[in-house]
């Protein structure tokens, strides 16, 4: 089923009016005059309604309003260090709104990407993220918490169990998943040895990466995949 994204979903029986760039996205799909589209606004609502075409603009009417759950259970969280190319992390927003992350927190680290990257993502992430929810029928968009240094991030308090991948760590994913998790994604040069250090002051678990070199998007989907495979009171395979 065919998705747009609309600022706030109307009551039933009222007209969706679509914005320019959501009606040129729906035109490529090509659907057909009386077919059904599911509604979304990126804050947990959903509707579905009838599309029609009037004049040049295609019209949604809103026939009724649906209560589900498409969420994780508990609080996951990535911290990922900002990478030297914006590409790197554009391309793992996608899989993180289609796995469930609830938000996202951008770090500079010792050998991050300059801030000028972040922005940039910043100003595509709206767009970015309605793109993966349409595609993958989630409801609820994540939160982008901004851009902060890893040390700030580390020292303001932490809450939950958090996991920071880096080679040769002596830690494991845990096989229950706890219901308030981060996980630590760094550059593809990796974390420096003092914010290793500080994390694990910190409490934050060293988890070791494998016997291979990872590239930071390998890292980050892998691991936000396993995490969101298991239950609260599942085991990881």
């Amino acid at each position: 089923m065919l998705r747009v994204w609309v600022a706030q979903i109307p009551p039933a029986g009222a007209t969706v009016l679509l914005g320019p760039d959501e009606e040129r996205h729906l035109r490529v799909r090509r659907p057909d005059p009386g077919e059904i589209l599911e509604i979304i606004d990126g804050q947990g609502h959903l509707a579905r309604g009838q599309l029609a075409i009037s004049g040049k603009h295609l019209q949604i009417t809103v026939d009724e309003h649906i209560q589900t759950q498409r969420e994780n259970a508990g609080l996951i969280t990535a911290y990922l260090a900002l990478p030297q190319a914006l590409d790197s992390l554009e391309s793992v927003l996608p899989g993180l709104v289609q796995l469930g992350v609830h938000r996202i927190q951008i770090l500079q680290t010792q050998w991050s990407g300059p801030k000028r990257l972040y922005e940039k993502f910043e100003r595509r992430f709206e767009n970015l993220a309605c793109q993966a929810l349409k595609q993958s029928g989630r409801l609820v968009a994540p939160t982008l918490l901004g851009f902060k240094a890893i040390e700030q991030v580390l020292t303001q308090g932490l809450t939950g169990q958090h996991w920071l991948l880096h080679p040769g760590g002596q830690g494991h994913l845990p096989r229950m998943r706890p219901p308030e998790l981060g996980f630590w994604v760094g550059p593809e040069a990796g974390f420096h040895s003092d914010e290793v250090a500080l994390a694990q002051q910190m409490g934050v678990a060293i988890v070791d990466c494998g016997p291979r070199i990872l590239r930071m998007e390998t890292a980050v989907i892998g691991v936000a995949f396993q995490i969101a495979m298991t239950p609260l009171s599942g085991a990881l395979t």
